[in-house]
Formats: C-alpha cells, structure tokens, sequence
C-alpha cells in the first residue's frame, strides 16, 4: 500500500448541477392569460391568507423514523433539551402510528414529561403522497430513516418541494442506484421497496434476503450527489439540505473550523486522531449492529470512492504546500500519546466539501487532512492495523462481507452487537484531538504559498459520551434546533450544505458546549 499525500486540501471542483426534484406540487394553480376575474381574485386572497395560516400552524420539528433505534434516542433528547432550546413545537413520524403512541409513551415514562399532545404524522419513504403530507406540517425534518443509500433521496425531494428544511446523520458516503419511475406527482421505487417490511426504519439486520451486491452497482456518492442535484432547487426554495449531524461528522467538521478560528494564523494541515473507551470496564456490545453494516459497506468501496470523486471533480483545484503525508502504518504522535493507525470515515469527504466552499466564499485557504485512531498499546494497533487490512480486503468480496456482517461481536472484539444496553453504550467515551500546523502570519490571498516552513502548531480536543446515540442525538437536535432560530446566521441563501459550512458562524459550538460534546483549545505552539 502506497502512502496517499495531500489529504483533502488538493481538491477538485465542478458546476453545481440544477436537480429536478420529480415533484409536481398538489397545490400548483394554472394561471390563464386574460382570466383576472373578481372570482379569480378572491380566490387568490383566499389561498394566500390559507398559506399564512399553514405557516403560522407548522410545527418547528418534526423526528421522521421516531420508531427506529436513532430515532427514538433523538425524541429522547428532544424532550430532555426542550427546556434549554426554547418552546419549540415538535412532533414524530414513521409508519406506524401504533408503534409511534408506543414510544411517546415508553419516554414520557423515562423523563416523566406529559407527551399526550405531540403530533403524530403518519409517513412512509414508499408513499410520496405522505412524506409531502409531512414535510408541508414542518419547518425542519430531523431524518433518522436509513441507510440513507436506500432511503434518503425521496425524502430530501420531498423536503425541497416542500419547502422544508432537512438534517440527518448520514455517514454512508454512497447512495445506492434507485429506479425511479415517474409518474406525475407521483415516484415508484419498485426494485429496492419490494421488501422494505424486512427493514425496521434506521437499522438493517442482517441475514436479510435482498441482494445487497445488487445495490452496489452503478453506486454513486450519496452526500456529494444531494449537493450536486440539489443545491440548485433547494437554493431556489430558500431550503437547507444539511447531512451528517452526528458523530459523522459535526465533531470533526466544526472541530476544524473551531481550530482554525483559534488558529490566527494560516493552517496548512490538520491530522485528526479518534480515541475511544470505556468509563469502567463492562463485558457486552456497546455500538448497534446498524453502524457496523454501513461500516463494512464503507470498507467495500474505499477504491471506488477515490474513482468516482475525481470523476465528479476533475478540475483540481489549488495544491498546497508542504504536502500532508499520509502514515498509512502504526505511528505515534506526540500531541495526543498512545499508538495510532488509518482510520477511513466520511469525515474527509465532507471536510473536503466545507474547504472548497471556505476557499470560494470566504477566500479561506484550504486545509489538507488525514484521520486516524489511537490505542493505548503498540500491539493493540499492530493488532488492529493488520485486522483491519484482513477486513479492509475481505469487504471487497461478496463472501467476505457476509462473513464480517454475521460475526459483527466476534470481529469488533464485543463492541457491536444487535441489541447494546444503555447503560453499556453511556460508558462509552470518544475524543477526537486536532493537530494543526500553519503559520502564524497570514498570507493576502489563500492561494499564495508561504516560503517558509510551517511555524505554528494548535491543538484542538473534541469530546463527548455515548457516540452512536448520545452525542450523535444532541448533535441532530441541536442542529435542527440552529436552523430553526439562527437561519440569519447560515448561509445567505438555502441549499445542500455540510455542516461546518451551515453552523460555523451560528453558536452550535457553544450549545454543544453545554449540552457533553466538548470543544476545547488544548495547547498553541510556535516553532
């Protein structure tokens, strides 16, 4: 395996693509030339004060999927930050209305909260019909249906037609091809839905009977293709498309964006090293089989995620110097201790994505990363290096994803499992610890190279408890919550936007601060 060098900040750039969204509003008026009737005036007022009425009836939130695991940590934490985030009106969504009575219930007994009048929506991703009937109640859809390779188009469609804004913790980087088939107001997705009763919402178990090589094919990437489709349309509907809110990858994305504020300087690189562990030690699985599947999915298409985004972005943009190598090998660093290997997540791909809108809009120089994670003992990443290599290699074959996928508790060491308690997912800890290196001087353009070596270096620490469920859930609300009451602090306009491009300049930071995943400036250095 050869070192990659760059890291993200040598990207590419490419024409945002206008995306047809399939979807003809059921309340679209034909206007006919020469028929400005008294009627057809009334008739205009009337739908006009009907509209403002809608919009002053719409819920704030609305958690779609509310019966799945993620779901229901994330209405969860919407009751217990309820208090802190203001009166916000909110309500759940999924198939079954039984099933969502059922868990209002299950939390109104954990936080002793009435939830009696919530709203239930009824909505499901095979019914076009019904997610427009939710989307059109709320200001913000919390998305927590997944894999989003499956199920995420139609619903952010639906967002846009809308008009309503949308937020996920999607961290599956590629979007399965779906057949679409259209038929005026209406899209079927006969191939991939036929066995959707297989699916609980938010979780895949395995052993299903669909084929899941199939769905590997003509694969395109799932984030970066919901921008390149749709910035457009959304951008037109004043809509904020905003993926990966949880611990892919609001950690990483404004954890760089807090090192870089703090920073004063230009930084040329940043390597970012995960570190998880338990508070106390506990026998059992603490991380949902749910995150190991799209994992090894992940795994699957390393390869093909470098080939596709150079065919989605082949003009490169500016190189910069010195280069970030890539340690592809067992390393130690001295800012964070311990021993650490390549750790690939879809950290890199929305940072990349965060880059290029800072070097365009804000004439911010481009950062180049690598990620990795540490363990505390040289064999233990030796360990890990050459199991994950073994992984790495059998994920590309058919047989050997099957293998990983049956044997999730036997391969992660106890970690994952299928039903983890939570008790033993609130003992888990992560931190992600942010090396950056730069200059302490600015230079006038961000594409200007300094002739000197780097001369600064800042840390940055970014933690938190519970990853998969806790702060990944605090991550979701408090997103959606941002987009609500801090809209004049996001970009100018709507549009499919990271999340560091979206929050960087509202207080999320400082909510997240308050609420267990914290920013902390660890140590500033000049060379």
């Amino acid at each position: 395996m050869k070192p990659e060098e760059g890291g993200i900040g040598h990207f590419c750039t490419t024409n945002e693509v206008a995306g047809n969204t399939g979807l003809t509003s059921s309340d679209e008026t034909d206007h006919h030339a020469g028929k400005e009737s008294s009627r057809g005036k009334s008739s205009l007022i009337s739908r006009t004060v009907s509209q403002v009425e809608m919009e002053g009836s719409k819920l704030d939130l609305v958690v779609f999927g509310a019966t799945g695991i993620t779901g229901k940590y994330t209405v969860l934490q919407l009751v217990e930050l309820a208090t802190d985030v203001g009166d916000l009106k909110w309500g759940v969504a999924g198939r079954s209305q039984d099933k969502l009575e059922s868990v209002l219930r299950q939390i109104s007994s954990k936080t002793g909260k009435d939830l009696s009048k919530i709203k239930i929506i009824v909505a499901d991703v095979t019914d076009l019909l019904s997610l427009r009937n939710m989307t059109s109640q709320t200001r913000v859809l919390i998305n927590t249906v997944g894999p989003y390779k499956l199920y995420g188009e139609p619903v952010v469609k639906a967002c846009i037609d809308g008009g309503c804004h949308y937020v996920d913790v999607s961290a599956e980087p590629q979007q399965g091809e779906l057949t679409l088939v259209k038929r005026r107001s209406e899209l079927t997705y006969p191939s991939i839905y036929q066995k959707l009763e297989q699916y609980d919402e938010a979780i895949i178990m395995s052993g299903s009977s669909d084929n899941s090589d199939n769905r590997d094919k003509h694969i395109l990437l799932f984030m970066e293709r919901m921008q390149l489709e749709y910035h457009e349309a959304a951008k037109q509907k004043n809509v904020y498309i905003i993926n990966a809110c949880g611990f892919d990858c609001i950690p990483v994305d404004l954890g760089t964006v807090f090192l870089v504020n703090n920073f004063k300087g230009d930084v040329n690189s940043v390597e970012c090293y995960l570190e998880v562990w338990q508070k106390t030690f506990m026998m059992g699985s603490a991380i949902n089989y749910g995150t190991w599947h799209s994992a090894v999915y992940l795994m699957s298409e390393v390869e093909e995620l470098k080939s596709i985004r150079k065919k989605l972005f082949p003009d490169c943009g500016p190189k910069m110097h010195p280069t970030l190598k890539h340690k592809w090998f067992v390393h130690k660093n001295k800012a964070v201790g311990g021993w650490s290997v390549p750790f690939p997540t879809a950290d890199r791909s929305v940072i990349a994505r965060s880059q290029r809108y800072f070097l365009q809009h804000n004439k911010q120089r481009p950062i180049q990363l690598f990620s990795y994670v540490t363990f505390p003992y040289l064999l233990l990443a030796l360990a890990v290096w050459m199991l994950g290599g073994l992984l790495l290699l059998a994920a590309k074959f058919k047989a050997g994803r099957e293998f990983i996928l049956k044997h999730p508790r036997l391969l992660s060491g106890g970690l994952v499992g299928f039903d983890p308690s939570e008790k033993a997912m609130s003992n888990l800890y992560f931190s992600f610890t942010l090396y950056g290196k730069g200059w302490k001087d600015k230079m006038t353009e961000p594409t200007d190279q300094h002739t000197e070596k780097p001369n600064k270096t800042l840390v940055v620490k970014v933690s938190g408890n519970n990853p998969a469920y806790g702060a990944t859930c605090v991550a979701l609300v408090l997103s959606a919550v941002t987009v609500v009451q801090q809209a004049d602090k996001m970009p100018a306009s709507g549009g499919v936007y990271t999340p560091g491009v979206a929050f960087g300049k509202t207080t999320l930071i400082e909510d997240l601060n308050k609420h267990g995943v914290k920013f902390e400036l660890v140590s500033v250095k000049e060379i």
